[in-house]
């Protein structure tokens, strides 16, 4: 799950600490989440996922090739 996060913002182009700043996340906390070595809540992905842009639901796909 938390590959995807990374996954994601890496295609947005964004650092760990951006994409933590628009969340309202710690970039630790996020960084930790990517490597998934913390949990997060409904509402912090869903955030997430808004800034994003991205469906939630893409969030659990595995990457193909």
């Amino acid at each position: 799950f938390g590959h995807n996060i990374r996954r994601f913002r890496e295609l947005r182009n964004l650092s760990q600490e951006a994409l933590a700043a628009k969340a309202k996340l710690s970039s630790n906390y996020l960084g930790e989440v990517e490597r998934g070595n913390e949990t997060i809540s409904v509402r912090r992905f869903l955030e997430i996922a808004k800034v994003l842009n991205v469906e939630p639901h893409y969030f659990f796909l595995s990457k193909k090739g």
